[in-house]
């Protein structure tokens, strides 16, 4: 027999040379696996995920036996880098199933059905059907009691939806911000603003204390050069981020040039109304 590879404080491979079989020993030499067909392994940051023909087994350099083992060949097991400090087993036996550990091999918990990657210093979980936040450490910093949530933004922000699809925005605390609203759906549109599609199809701009600075009545909007482009039918129209008209939702076409938006009416002639937008600060004011 033969070592095919592993340092010697780590459960290694060995094959037998006529059999075609493997097992898996610690460095004393004890046999900690079956015999087993090899058929792949994978190693992430001190973690080895074999793939036998008996089901699945992982090791970590730091120990000699082995931290976790199925007997399904054929699921589906992978190892993920959560953070620097926290890795996540998912595997699907029958049921997904996420068992989180340090970068020691430890483990921390298995009870969560989906961990998310660590955004803000929490990461979105879910445990018994109802979603919250953890931290890097598993501690519940969240509740779980939001039907969905999304993943925290940089400035650390996340939009959270209850169980009757409410919907409003937590702070890294669980505080929420406003009082629930009966969207359809919420997103970012800018750090500080949301584009908000409320159930009857309309669509505003709310800032982050829960006030409209549009008022859902737009088909659509998006960012655009620093301002917010609307849509009502076929016509178009620009507000400022603050909500300040300036141009009603009222034209074909908006051109944009280097310094400013313009519009046309049905006869191509140029409104007087522009805007100058991205204009370089005057050399007083620097």
């Amino acid at each position: 027999m033969r070592v095919t590879h592993g340092k010697t404080d780590t459960p290694k491979p060995i094959h037998g040379r006529f059999s075609n079989r493997t097992w898996l020993v610690n460095s004393r030499g004890e046999r900690i696996t079956p015999k087993f067909k090899m058929i792949c392994d994978y190693r992430k940051d001190g973690f080895i995920l074999y793939r036998t023909s008996v089901g699945y087994f992982l090791c970590h350099i730091m120990h000699n036996d082995i931290i976790f083992s199925n007997n399904y060949p054929n699921s589906d097991v992978n190892i993920y880098k959560v953070d620097e400090h926290m890795y996540k087993l998912v595997h699907n036996a029958f049921g997904w199933r996420v068992t989180l550990y340090t970068q020691y091999g430890r483990e921390i918990t298995d009870k969560y059905t989906c961990v998310r990657d660590i955004k803000s210093g929490l990461c979105a979980t879910e445990y018994k059907g109802k979603y919250g936040f953890i931290d890097g450490d598993a501690n519940e910093i969240v509740p779980f009691k939001y039907k969905h949530v999304e993943d925290f933004t940089d400035d650390g922000y996340a939009i959270v939806t209850y169980p009757d699809d409410m919907k409003t925005v937590i702070d890294t605390r669980g505080k929420e911000l406003f009082d629930p609203v009966d969207a359809y759906r919420m997103d970012f549109l800018t750090p500080n603003l949301l584009k908000v599609n409320m159930r009857r199809g309309k669509v505003g701009v709310m800032d982050l204390e829960g006030n409209f600075i549009a008022e859902p009545v737009y088909d659509d909007l998006w960012m655009r050069s620093g301002h917010i482009q609307t849509k009502y039918g076929l016509k178009f129209g620009l507000i400022t981020v603050t909500g300040e008209v300036e141009f009603e939702c009222m034209y074909p076409e908006i051109i944009e040039t280097p310094d400013k938006f313009v519009v046309q009416d049905f006869c191509k002639t140029e409104i007087k109304k522009t805007k100058e937008v991205n204009k370089k600060p005057k050399e007083e004011d620097k």
